[in-house]
């Protein structure tokens, strides 16, 4: 029966001699148009005794390979020449693919046997794609403060990348940087919790991370690197070589190493290649900066501590039904995620680009507006790293540049103060819930767009009323304009043509609006 099956499969059965040996990594592999998935499962059956002819039960652990179409396959050793070393043994899946080891059960495996058999029975429904993200990014939410509200729709976008991983051929890693006790490690555990096979490293030996990275085939967060990083002698010889192989394995093509255990002097091939969240306090080298998303992390105000909530142990239950549901609608729709991935980017294009066209593609097969906003803007604040987000003046410039790439050439201060604060962190140099911040004052951002030239001082402003407001608008300064045009070009985004927007169609219905979230005043 398998000899049939692997005659359809291959089609080459009939080519002898020797021929090209290029045999598949099959472990989380996206392979012909499938995903494949080793899990470990318990047979057992009922057999009577060779003697005694008394029925008993036994047992075995197997190792199967789920295919994202509802098929099980198991590994094959071929029928071999006489004389054939163990090395020298093929192995080929049931389906006929060539492997180049067994199957290892993966020991982080985030979907449950009792998910699977009902998969492959065919029986399961699973929610859309929104649902399952606006659950993740509750969950989040309830986990963490963090200072950019935007980056919640990062980390929301990054879980299901995770699950499909093996379709892209580049993915991001992310670095998370912030001062001791800003949440970091909260961080890490709510991302293992949400992610395909998610798993955490703390202090080891740079062979065991390496191992676990190979081992797990999804999400590794590597807590505080700086430990990590603080060996002597040999292990801090192989903890250099662990960062390069980790600047490396954001691309499948660079993330296959051969690896030396220098305590032991093994050789082994790793496969690095996989999402990885990296925390630390005092950021990483420019070359793996390159390679990542950045999250800030800072200690949550006083002023909404208090109404911060904590997960409960009745969540643990939904968020493996959770990662159940969204492993299910991978196998389910991953011909719609390489589709989709062909469509959005059909060569490839510089590191930034590579690094985010995954978050991209869901952010398309999502089809949440909102979703969309926040994920758009966050990606926006990291291609713009040079802006110091602690500087208020530095914001105010960013946000002007902001409304003219959106089409405005007339603007009010209270446009801006609303910009403004979807780029700064909530709360940003408020003291307490009452209190508004210098950079939050229509009158503060008057004085200093003048001072900076930014308004076109030539002509006078007018008035008009919006939802009750009697508000100032005024020109722009024609350089602005140009030189967030010049700008817009270098970083590949599209510009509105300046007047193209009525300037009070900022406001919009407050349902609908952009700036529903960030405290808007207008409208009571």
């Amino acid at each position: 029966m398998f000899l049939e099956e692997l005659k359809e499969a291959s089609g080459n059965l009939s080519q002898l001699g020797r021929l090209s040996y290029n045999p598949i990594d099959i472990n989380g592999a996206y392979y012909g148009g499938h995903l494949y998935y080793p899990v470990q499962t318990l047979h057992r059956e009922i057999v009577k005794g060779d003697n005694s002819g008394i029925e008993e039960i036994v047992e075995k652990r197997e190792t199967v390979i789920i295919r994202s179409d509802r098929s099980v396959h198991m590994a094959v050793e071929s029928k071999a020449m006489k004389g054939t070393n163990n090395d020298q043994k093929v192995w080929r899946l049931t389906d006929g693919t060539l492997i180049d080891k067994l199957p290892k059960p993966n020991m982080y495996s985030s979907w449950s046997w009792s998910s699977i058999a009902t998969y492959l029975n065919g029986k399961v429904k699973v929610r859309s794609l929104k649902a399952m993200l606006d659950d993740v990014s509750g969950y989040l939410k309830k986990s963490i403060w963090l200072p950019y509200e935007d980056d919640y729709a990062l980390l929301t976008l990054v879980v299901p990348v995770t699950f499909t991983q093996a379709v892209f051929d580049a993915i991001p890693l992310i670095i998370v940087n912030g001062p001791t006790g800003s949440g970091k490690t909260q961080l890490g555990i709510a991302m293992s919790n949400l992610c395909a096979n998610g798993s955490m490293i703390g202090q080891t030996s740079a062979a065991s991370i390496a191992r676990h990275i190979d081992e797990s085939r999804g999400f590794v967060v590597l807590d505080d690197l700086e430990s990590l990083g603080s060996k002597k002698g040999q292990e801090s010889a192989a903890f250099s070589e662990l960062a390069q192989a980790i600047k490396l394995s954001y691309n499948k093509s660079t993330a296959v190493k051969v690896w030396t255990d220098v305590k032991t002097m093994k050789t082994e091939k790793l496969n690095f290649y996989g999402v990885k969240l990296i925390n630390n306090t005092q950021g990483v080298d420019n070359i793996l900066a390159s390679r990542m998303l950045h999250i800030q992390t800072r200690k949550m105000p006083p002023v909404i501590r208090k109404n911060f909530g904590n997960q409960g142990a009745a969540d643990i239950k939904k968020l493996k039904a959770l990662r159940n549901e969204l492993h299910v609608w991978t196998f389910e729709n991953i011909d719609l995620v390489a589709e989709k991935y062909r469509e959005l980017f059909p060569r490839k294009t510089d590191r930034s680009e590579e690094i985010t066209a995954p978050l991209k593609v869901f952010v398309d097969l999502a089809g949440n507006a909102d979703l969309k906003a926040q994920a758009l803007m966050a990606l926006t604040r990291q291609r713009n790293k040079s802006v110091d987000y602690d500087d208020p003046i530095e914001v105010l410039r960013e946000a002007v540049r902001n409304i003219i790439i959106q089409g405005y050439d007339w603007v009010t201060p209270t446009h801006i103060v609303n910009e403004m604060k979807t780029l700064f962190p909530t709360f940003f140099k408020q003291e307490s819930t009452t209190h508004i911040p210098e950079w939050q004052r229509p009158d503060w951002v008057g004085r200093q767009m003048r001072m900076l030239d930014l308004f076109d001082q030539s002509r006078e402003g007018i008035r008009k009323r919006v939802k009750g407001s009697n508000l100032r608008f005024y020109p722009i300064n024609p350089m602005a304009i140009e030189a967030a045009r010049i700008w817009a070009a270098e970083q590949g985004l599209m510009m509105k043509e300046p007047g193209s927007i009525e300037c009070d169609m900022f406001c919009q219905e407050c349902k609908g609006c952009f700036y529903r979230n960030v405290g808007c005043d207008i409208g009571g």
